[in-house]
């Protein structure tokens, strides 16, 4: 009897699993990560920072809540070691596409042998109880075989898962110019002037870029240290109290090295979330952050690039602009304190050492726990067997004994299913991945299309587009966005569209994973 339950044990274990009927596609999994307050893509190369920071603003109720003005200003200024040689507007496409490529290792599936462990400790269980009766042994042996089978029988179950004026005393305005939706200003004042911090708060005060009391001793100190700022202040809608996340503003200038400016941050309370995406030589680090991915970078040429699992896919074309030809990348992120943003991070290059973070989906994470813990329920009870064998224990006692392992080996489980990192993961088509086919989504929403759109106005054929897309009874996969499970967008992010018009006839763009611009090799009506 037990030599059978062997061989059939080892015949199960040899099995390959069989799909129910249809056509299967392979899948890729997107970790949904959250977005943090501040995220900055920085590129450093003999002696010349980029810094790109998107940040979000939460407003606060107006000063005047019957003040009849529909706008407050917001006020963001971030202080610099150097007056910059540029600021320029970037697009949220940037981070989003950042995001995407930095993607951690995501372990979706996981093998479910749980159950296999399971049943032969009891197995070994009513075996040794039943070891003075035959038929208890047959019986035993039969229903545990039940069990053992009945798994790889049935199917299995997944789920899918404004202009500033010049103030007089020590302040300095070195430019000022409206970028994208800002009005910048590039100022500093001098260091040795005692009232030089004094002169520049109050000068931000005057033009609007309200500054905390709390950030006086703050300005003082970039003051002390020859510091500049630049002031920017964005105009929105007073009636929208939610989180604002405006596009990202740039900055190029001369530092001696890699940095990225925490003390004015710090002057806030609680902590901030941060994320750096760090570009150039070498492996960056930096006090309180940690390192969620470090790779070589890939810049594709091809018009259908390749997804590369193991490489940094620069794809997007602005981002390109920004990192130039950095050989490696970094992502790092921490949840600071005030207390940590005390100083500015310094960004220190070590040697090229590649890492990837691995994650587990919610679903491998609990198969995987749950083999664990049965692999240590099938060990325990075997030494629990073997010890009522040596020391002819009676069935009670034997039982009392198995209790034991159900809780060590459930404890185990428990513990490591806390302990593994899990992400809410999406499900999307490794199609998308390698690039979709922009003229077989141009096709689908070309047929939906009202009979009097003319295809050779850009606008025309935008408005019927946004009809389709807004369209709930359109299939989901046209409708969908397959990195943000949300309705496609005109943007610059993955999965995001746009229009290109070439010689009269407009063409769609469709972003890929790597946010880089894919065009349809045929027009709209095109026969």
């Amino acid at each position: 009897m037990i030599r059978m339950i062997a061989v059939l044990l080892g015949l199960l274990l040899t099995a390959t699993p069989s799909h129910a009927d249809g056509k299967v596609f392979r899948h890729y999994g997107l970790a949904d990560v959250s977005i943090p307050d501040q995220s900055a893509i920085i590129h450093f190369d003999e002696g010349i920072e980029t810094l790109v920071i998107e940040t979000r603003f939460q407003p606060g109720p107006p000063a005047d809540e019957a003040a009849d003005a529909p706008e407050v200003p917001f006020a963001w200024v971030v202080p610099l070691p150097s007056v910059p040689e540029d600021v320029f507007p970037a697009s949220s496409g940037v981070f989003q596409s950042c995001r995407s490529v930095f993607q951690p290792h995501i372990r979706t599936n996981v093998m479910k042998f749980s159950w296999i462990p399971v049943c032969i400790a009891g197995l070994v269980v009513v075996l040794y109880l039943g070891r003075r009766t035959k038929w208890v042994r047959t019986i035993a042996a039969t229903l545990i075989l039940i069990l053992i089978l009945a798994p790889a029988m049935l199917p299995s179950l997944g789920r899918a898962g404004a202009t500033a004026g010049v103030a007089a005393g020590a302040v300095t305005v070195h430019s000022q110019r409206i970028v994208g939706d800002y009005d910048t200003v590039v100022i500093s004042a001098d260091p040795i002037d005692p009232d030089a911090a004094t002169d520049l708060a109050a000068w931000l005060d005057a033009n609007e870029f309200t500054v905390a009391p709390d950030a006086a001793s703050t300005i003082a100190a970039y003051v002390r240290d020859g510091w500049c700022f630049v002031a920017s202040r964005l105009r929105t809608d007073a009636s929208d109290p939610g989180v604002r996340t405006p596009h990202p503003l740039g900055f190029r200038f001369a530092t001696e090295k890699p940095m990225y400016p925490l003390r004015l941050t710090g002057t806030q309370s609680g902590a901030v979330d941060i994320e750096l995406f760090v570009f150039g030589e070498g492996t960056a680090q930096a006090a309180g952050f940690t390192l969620e991915r470090c790779g070589e970078t890939a810049y594709p040429e091809s018009e259908r690039p390749v997804w590369q699992r193991r490489k940094i896919v620069v794809g997007h074309e602005q981002l390109a602009s920004i990192v130039g030809d950095a050989p490696h990348a970094t992502h790092l992120r921490g949840s600071l304190t005030p207390a940590q943003m005390a100083t500015d991070a310094e960004l220190h290059l070590a040697p090229f050492q590649p890492y990837r973070n691995e994650v587990h989906s919610r679903e491998a994470a609990l198969h995987f726990s749950l083999n664990m813990g049965a692999v240590v329920l099938l060990v325990l009870t075997l030494v629990v067997f073997i010890m009522g064998r040596l020391i002819e224990v009676g069935n009670v006692r034997f039982l009392a004994m198995c209790i034991i392992p159900i809780i060590m080996a459930s404890t185990f489980g428990l513990v490591m299913h806390t302990a593994l990192p899990k992400f809410d993961v999406k499900s999307i088509s490794l199609s998308w991945v390698l690039g979709e086919r922009p003229e077989a989504l141009a096709s689908n929403l070309e047929a939906h299309f009202r009979s009097d759109v003319d295809y050779s106005s850009m606008g025309s054929v935008r408005s019927a587009i946004q009809v389709v897309l807004d369209d709930p009874a359109t299939h989901e996969r046209t409708r969908t966005n397959p990195s943000t499970n949300a309705v496609r967008s005109f943007d610059d992010g993955p999965g995001g569209l746009g229009l290109r018009e070439v010689d009269g006839a407009v063409y769609l763009v469709v972003r890929d994973m790597t946010g880089r611009p894919l065009v349809s090799e045929v027009p709209f009506g095109s026969e």
